[in-house]
């Protein structure tokens, strides 16, 4: 079925962790349909989506895997399924995605925009935080648009033509490696990576960490600076403001991820390099002056795991 071009899919990948229902009620809103990918969690999550769906039976369907497919081949899988129901345009949501009231609009509105200025648009992202104070804020960024190269793939829009001249995203790669190469195929195939300069998705990126006070706020008030510079630079959609710690799997895949992807010889493989530097001094940072899971034992893993092949 050919795309009709005003149809809209918000799909989202669930595992182990149930989203904020009021915030799919919102995409349910703004889209024509909502896809909830299972990738094969608890039986209490997916009785807790079951029960969502049923509620909204005409506009939101449930893919239950029987296996952890990772992000990227749930992505893929689904993007072909809504491809031959004739949908254009694709809401990525990350499962703990809170978003401002406008984020619909306001991310469409951005690329009619940037096309009627003549960029040839194949992905609008917005800024994403840790800090709901940010939430629907400019956060003193004065240009309302910047191009990048690389960047996480929560709340992007793009849509089922730019996804299928990409390939979709590669099945190889774990979590924010698949985002970032996704979006670097994107500008080497001559498409603008628009990041809207207004904050208007709140997530989680790990648990809080506990430990010595001090050294927590010195090293968010770094974080919080390396962020802004960053994001005012056109170098990252992601304002962190507060330490994140994961749990050792999600850490080790990723690193094998990164490296995965300098071995292999990426054009953005010295980005890859850094965000490993980065992570790595941020985890020794947390082992040192703080406790990861104080108290307590690991929660269920937030992210989509999939072993780097």
């Amino acid at each position: 079925m050919d795309a009709h071009p005003s149809r809209v899919a918000t799909l989202m990948v669930v595992y182990n962790h149930l989203p904020d229902f009021t915030a799919l009620e919102a995409a349910l809103r703004h889209s024509d349909s909502l896809v909830l990918i299972d990738n094969a969690s608890a039986s209490e999550v997916r009785e807790e989506l079951e029960r969502f769906r049923s509620r909204f039976p005409e506009k939101c369907a449930l893919i239950l895997n029987d296996t952890n497919l990772g992000l990227s081949k749930a992505y893929n899988s689904a993007v072909e399924r809504l491809t031959r129901d004739g949908f254009h345009w694709l809401y990525l949501l990350d499962h703990d995605a809170c978003f401002a009231d406008d984020f619909f609009t306001a991310t469409r509105d951005a690329w009619t925009r940037l096309e009627s200025q003549g960029e040839n648009v194949g992905v609008v992202v917005p800024i994403v935080t840790d800090d709901p104070r940010y939430l629907g804020s400019s956060a003193g960024f004065r240009r309302q648009f910047s191009f990048l190269q690389t960047t996480m793939t929560s709340g992007i829009l793009t849509n089922v033509d730019v996804f299928a001249k990409l390939g979709g995203f590669d099945e190889r790669l774990f979590v924010e490696a698949a985002d970032l190469d996704f979006t670097s195929r994107a500008n080497r195939a001559g498409y603008r990576v628009c990041l809207l300069n207004r904050v208007l998705i709140v997530q989680q990126f790990g648990e809080t960490p506990h430990g010595s006070r001090d050294a927590i706020r010195l090293a968010e008030s770094l974080l919080r600076i390396r962020s802004f510079v960053r994001v005012g630079i056109g170098n990252s959609n992601m304002l962190r403001t507060h330490l994140s710690s994961f749990p050792p799997t999600r850490l080790a895949r990723l690193y094998a991820a990164l490296r995965w992807i300098v071995d292999q010889g990426y054009p953005w493989r010295h980005q890859a390099r850094v965000t490993y530097v980065l992570d790595r001094v941020e985890e020794l940072y947390i082992r040192w002056f703080a406790t990861p899971w104080p108290g307590r034992s690991p929660p269920l893993e937030r992210s989509v795991e999939a072993e780097p092949k």
